[in-house]
């Protein structure tokens, strides 16, 4: 409910992608603590977290399988570009890789027999960047029977390639397997990223969440599969598996932050765009967000602010007659003059 929060790592490096153990007394994540993101171990209570991998690329953790190992994605492959997904035991043994060629962004059934995942991960901390994107460069789903070694594609199934519905293709990524036996996953089909869901045979596809703004992002799942979290216009949502409604979770902080809220800049002798008067008396010059007056010849005037804001004002220029000043700013949904 938001409320009793307790802070479980405090470095200086980033912390992401945590997932809760089976048993619920580990959290496994990924940091990069040493550069490059590598898997660690740390009680839920806190506590020193221990390393597990110590590879030169990125290990990205996507949960844990059915018997305790952590299942991440990598791209330690001997392929300069593909990359199965791996297991590693939260003790730290020899990192296995799984049956398939490449993938990320994976789930396993509760009886541990099916995978689903996608071939080419999409980081939904990216997805803002990728929005409205549409064709056969897509992410899709699929599926995996372990025992069989078979695969099915589930989304935008292989057709014929002279059809042109290819083109309307968008983002299906993130699988999660649901209590009620079916896959959750985050897809654009409704214009925005939104949380659908699908049986594992890829039928009786339906929307689950309706957000109109911002879009779904870093949503996960609990072990059990009865509940997904995930941010939504930075907002935190939680939502019941099958029938529960997303709800906003007020975040309640109660802690000493690790750096200052204020920090004094010099920004003297530093600019990071300028514009010059008609007459050449002085320079519209903007640094760190905000637009200067300052004097061409120090010794005659004084320098002036002229924006003070929350927002970010650059690209100033003088009209022809000197008397005033346009610029950009993102005050609004995007930049404008």
């Amino acid at each position: 409910d938001g409320t009793s929060v307790r802070r479980v790592t405090n470095h200086i490096a980033q912390d992401v992608s945590p997932r809760f153990s089976p048993d619920g007394r580990s959290i496994a994540f990924s940091s990069n603590r040493f550069g490059n993101n590598d898997i660690f171990v740390v009680p839920v209570e806190g506590g020193e977290p221990t390393q597990i991998t110590y590879h030169t690329t990125a290990d990205n953790v996507e949960g844990w399988t059915r018997d305790g190992r952590i299942m991440f994605a990598s791209s330690r492959s001997t392929h300069p570009f593909l990359s199965p997904l791996y297991t590693v035991s939260p003790e730290g043994d020899l990192p296995l890789p799984m049956e398939m060629d490449q993938a990320g962004n994976a789930a396993i059934s509760p009886d541990g027999r099916y995978l689903v995942f996608n071939q080419s991960s999409l980081t939904t901390s990216r997805s803002t960047a990728r929005k409205g994107q549409r064709g056969n460069r897509t992410t899709d789903i699929w599926i995996m029977d372990r025992e069989s070694g078979s695969f099915t594609k589930l989304t935008d199934p292989i057709s014929d390639p002279e059809q042109e519905g290819f083109r309307e293709h968008v983002h299906d990524a993130v699988p999660m397997w649901g209590v009620d036996d079916m896959i959750y996953f985050v897809s654009e089909r409704d214009g925005i990223f939104n949380i659908w869901k699908m049986a594992p045979d890829g039928g009786g596809v339906s929307q689950v969440t309706r957000h109109t703004q911002g879009g779904v992002k870093y949503p996960a799942i609990s072990n059990d599969g009865r509940t997904i979290v995930y941010t939504n216009d930075y907002e935190l949502y939680v939502m019941d598996v099958p029938d529960g409604s997303p709800q906003r979770v007020s975040v309640e902080l109660a802690f000493d932050p690790s750096t200052n809220q204020v920090e004094w800049v010099d920004v003297e002798g530093q600019a990071q765009g300028f514009g010059v008067h008609p007459e050449g008396e002085m320079v519209a010059v903007d640094s760190r967000g905000e637009i200067f007056l300052v004097p061409t010849e120090p010794e005659e005037g004084e320098k002036r602010q002229i924006t003070s804001s929350a927002w970010r004002d650059r690209y100033q220029k003088f009209s022809p007659n000197g008397e005033y000043l346009a610029y950009v700013s993102d005050e609004g949904a995007a930049e404008e003059l």
